[in-house]
């Protein structure tokens, strides 16, 4: 019975989480109030507040679904070699986050500025997705150490974050399409070469 009840329970979090990540997405941080998200959900404002006490704790949820599901996104690349892995894994990402579909972490990130628990919390995520790229990285260049294969991590996704905050037209090389590829080339060179400058020969 119990067992039935947690069962319940879970289904009935997760019901709530993808709701108001859509609240969050659609409509923005503003409208991501309790008493808005209760009434879409057609809940009590304290039925809600059983399964998440504050506004605080629901944005939290959506955002550790979120991570969990672009990570899962990105380990079910299975390709090959460790280099179209990391390609493939790129663009997933890059299809996910780009501006144009709306994003989890972009009000996130602007909470962090001003306040202590979301800025924990985006610097969990950024670890989170540093990590499991570094592991790919290290795949890609089998000889880097490890913190060699952390900065190539986090040069490719400060690339990732930057391009899809841009906006792109509907044909031409400018294309989604086309840049994401070349996103994606471009994290594959960074990978294997650490993308830094050419070494200096030494005068003779």
């Amino acid at each position: 019975m119990s067992g039935g009840r947690t069962t319940r329970g879970a289904q009935r979090r997760e019901e709530i989480v993808a709701a108001a990540r859509t609240v969050l997405v659609c409509e923005g941080i503003d409208a991501f109030v309790l008493r808005h998200l209760a009434q879409r959900l057609d809940m009590r404002v304290g039925n809600l507040q059983y399964y998440f006490p504050t506004r605080d704790d629901l944005l939290e949820a959506v955002v550790r679904a979120e991570l969990e599901r672009d990570l899962d996104a990105v380990r079910a690349q299975d390709q090959p070699d460790a280099e179209r892995r990391l390609a493939a894994a790129i663009e997933v990402l890059a299809e996910r986050w780009i501006v144009d579909e709306c994003s989890v972490y972009q009000p996130i990130g602007l909470l962090a500025a001003h306040d202590e628990r979301f800025a924990a919390l985006t610097h969990e995520v950024n670890e989170a997705f540093h990590a499991e790229l570094a592991a790919i990285v290290a795949g890609v260049s089998p000889g880097v150490d490890a913190d060699e294969a952390r900065v190539r991590a986090l040069l490719i996704s400060a690339l990732v974050d930057g391009a899809t905050m841009q906006r792109y037209p509907d044909d031409g090389p400018l294309a989604r399409g086309p840049m994401l590829e070349r996103l994606a080339a471009l994290a594959v060179t960074i990978a294997r070469t650490g993308g830094g400058p050419p070494p200096v020969d030494e005068p003779g």
